[in-house]
């Protein structure tokens, strides 16, 4: 090991204890771990911490195969030199299940996520805060914890709490400037990362973080990757229910699988997902596709080659799916109407892979408006704000220069 890694300095750190809530046998669980000194628990979180927890532990937000993503506050100082009170995430990488289930890529996703991380700054992916480490006593990497902003809610929460009397007697109907605003974000999100050659390749509401002002930000870069041009097979390791047609048929893909993620996000909005409770693998995903958009004469055989062969020709009820999911919505106006956001999903839901670019999106009749008047509010920040950006891209700027080049 390089002997400069063992001299540098150590961080105050303290042991606590995360509430990891249940398994399935029912059995509490707790993780202890070690973390810097400036952080603690978030104890006014009454959204996801649970009642009655002791004050001294921390409670978990999420927890996926790569690690467990934990609620916390940390002292910052202001833009005027006041201390504050910042809400943030802590994800702890589950290095122990790297290693016990011989993870291949494991190592190599953490390094993908962190200069991901480290490096993108977008208004609307969420900020790396923080990262740490540690080493066991044999000299083995054992933590690594990233720390990024925290938004008020997931978007998969804000829509369960959009959903709630959609099958009562006075169900409430969605506005087109909330999904237009959902949308836009999303794709302005995606635009950055596409023209840096970056797959997010798992967009969906989990994913997805939103404040009470409906500001939206993206995260969770796991399994993000660089885009391939020329579309060389990998597996996904993400969420099955939101890749298209090629990824099911393992056929090359590129970005096209992130507009189609998106397309699926809006579906949800309207509580109108794509795919039954019942889809739950890979074939029935497939087929569910496949009876939705219809195996025309040729059987897609441009874009799958011979893969469809075996699939009985039929028609699609796409129309009529959109039909039923846009009767949740609000009467529409100017161009947000409901021939334009059919059209604008026929363009992001279809089957050929080569779909439309987000920056060609963002300019649709449907989106134009919002994004104009995004660009046109992004372009007037405030001062204030122009000197915190200032002074994170200063810090940045130091933490490129501390590790790829040489002080004099």
């Amino acid at each position: 090991m390089d002997q400069s890694t063992n001299a540098l300095p150590r961080t105050a750190s303290q042991s606590v204890k995360i509430d990891c809530e249940k398994d399935l046998q029912g059995k509490v669980r707790i993780l202890e771990a070690r973390i810097p000194n400036d952080y603690r628990p978030d104890l006014t979180d009454t959204d996801y911490r649970p009642e009655g927890l002791d004050d001294s532990f921390y409670h978990k937000l999420g927890e996926g195969s790569t690690g467990i993503a934990v609620a916390a506050v940390r002292k910052v100082k202001g833009v005027f030199g006041d201390i504050q009170r910042e809400k943030v995430v802590l994800k702890k990488y589950n290095i122990t299940s790297f290693l016990a289930n011989q993870v291949k890529d494991g190592y190599t996703s953490m390094l993908r996520e962190f200069q991901n991380l480290q490096y993108l700054m977008h208004d609307n992916i969420a900020e790396m805060k923080d990262s740490f480490w540690s080493l066991d006593e044999k000299g083995n990497l054992n933590q690594v914890w990233i720390v990024t902003e925290r938004m008020d809610f997931k978007l998969s929460d804000f829509f369960r709490h959009k959903a709630k009397n959609d099958h009562t007697a006075t169900p409430h109907r969605r506005d087109h400037r909330h999904l237009g605003s959902i949308l836009v974000q999303i794709l302005r999100a995606l635009d950055y990362l596409h023209q840096r050659g970056i797959m997010h390749r798992d967009v969906k509401p989990d994913n997805i973080g939103i404040s009470k002002q409906c500001h939206l930000k993206l995260f969770d870069f796991g399994v993000a990757r660089p885009t391939n041009t020329v579309k060389e097979l990998t597996q996904l390791v993400s969420t099955p229910r939101y890749h298209p047609l090629e990824v099911q048929l393992l056929e090359p893909y590129d970005w096209g699988v992130d507009i189609w993620a998106t397309g699926l996000v809006a579906l949800e909005f309207l509580n109108h997902p794509f795919y039954p409770a019942s889809v739950n693998s890979t074939d029935k995903i497939k087929q569910r596709i496949l009876d939705v958009f219809g195996v025309p004469g040729d059987k897609y055989k441009e874009f799958f080659k011979y893969k469809l062969m075996n699939e009985v020709q039929r028609d699609g009820c796409f129309n009529a799916f959109l039909t039923t999911a846009f009767k949740r919505l609000a009467p529409g106006f100017r161009d947000f109407n409901e021939d334009n956001l059919r059209d604008l999903l026929s363009q992001m839901l279809c089957i050929n892979p080569r779909r439309p670019l987000a920056s060609v999106l963002l300019d649709h009749n449907y989106l134009r408006a919002v994004n104009s008047d995004m660009t046109r509010k992004h372009v007037q920040i405030p001062a204030h704000e122009h000197h915190a950006k200032n002074q994170r891209d200063k810090e940045t700027l130091l933490k490129m220069l501390k590790n790829f080049s040489r002080q004099l």
